[in-house]
């Protein structure tokens, strides 16, 4: 009679875990997990921290997903690896996301991570550059690629007439003295000049968010046929990827602290005050303009501002349909 018990029990636990791991908080065992690979646009650090909070903690692993985060190095181009399958899913910025759409690559928006734009130009004080008027005759370093579109258009629609330099990133030009304007992230690169020995107060910032191009950026991108293959499975890393954004938001000590191990193991550059500094201004990123809108949504009226923008500067040769580029609904 014990023994018959034993089984009993036995049999009653296998069966209890089974159906724990088949309930949506469960997870599921390693060999059921859905493989995806997904690729930022830069080497890790917090401007990503939610899609590695959600591969560390278990997040993923709770939606049943086994994710591999392809941060393979400086240069590597977002759209390129996602036609060539190298990716499922990656980080683009809208406006160069709507500029890929519009010259025929089919690519979607299936979740807009951050809400709103850290771009801005630098000059320093002692160089009189004091309004948008005083960039004329002057040298500007712009990103040759990423966000060019953005901080060209800038120029463009204030009939600004400047020796623009081409960058492909870092602050160089600008510390060398070589320009006398240069673009960069708020969240990154202005704290690089800071951690340089700049003093804030030497510095004129015009943010860009403050000339009305507040455009989101980071959004998640992905083929249109890759979504059409598995519309939940796509939903399904979005929805994780969110809610590792919201863990590490909360816990910005612990994303900070995973971020710099993976830099390490790396051997890539770690600096934690500039790790805090970046993560510090991710809440602001990610929060929707519109409290009662949910966290990685595209506003239809962001995106109709978008496409007028790139409109305007002749950036686009036509208007990108909002249902056609983002479908994650």
């Amino acid at each position: 009679m014990k023994r018959h018990t034993g089984t009993k029990h036995c049999v009653a636990i296998v069966f209890l875990v089974w159906v724990m791991m088949l309930l949506p908080g469960g997870r599921l065992q390693a060999g059921e997990l859905k493989k995806i690979n997904f690729m930022p646009m830069w080497l890790p650090q917090p401007q990503f921290a939610g899609f590695y909070v959600a591969r560390e903690t278990g997040i993923y692993e709770k939606y049943g997903l086994d994710v591999t985060i392809q941060d393979w190095g400086y240069n590597e181009d977002v759209l390129t690896d996602l036609v060539q399958e190298k990716s499922d899913l990656g980080i683009m910025n809208l406006l160069t996301a709507l500029e890929k759409k519009a010259s025929g690559e089919d690519i979607v928006n299936v979740g807009q991570v951050f809400q709103r734009s850290a771009i801005e130009f630098v000059a320093r004080k002692t160089s009189g550059i004091n309004t948008p008027r005083d960039f004329n005759g002057r040298k500007i370093a712009v990103w040759r690629t990423v966000l060019r579109a953005q901080t060209l258009g800038f120029i463009k629609t204030r009939n600004i007439s400047a020796e623009i330099y081409s960058v492909d990133e870092g602050i160089s030009f600008f510390l060398k003295k070589a320009v006398d304007i240069i673009s960069v992230m708020h969240y990154n690169e202005y704290h690089t000049l800071i951690n340089h020995g700049i003093d804030s107060d030497e510095l004129t910032l015009f943010r860009l968010k403050d000339f009305d191009m507040d455009f989101p950026e980071d959004g998640i991108y992905c083929l249109a046929r890759t979504y059409q293959a598995d519309p939940a499975l796509v939903r399904r890393f979005v929805k994780a990827s969110m809610e590792g954004w919201e863990y590490a938001v909360a816990h910005p000590g612990e994303a900070i602290g995973l971020i710099s191990r993976i830099l390490l193991k790396k051997n890539l550059i770690c600096n934690p005050v500039h790790l805090q500094w970046m993560m510090d201004a991710m809440p602001e990123m990610i929060r929707p303009k519109d409290p009662d809108s949910p966290g990685g949504h595209l506003a239809r009226s962001d995106f109709d501002k978008a496409v007028d923008f790139l409109l305007k500067t002749q950036e686009i040769p036509r208007k990108v349909s909002y249902d056609a580029f983002y479908v994650n609904r």
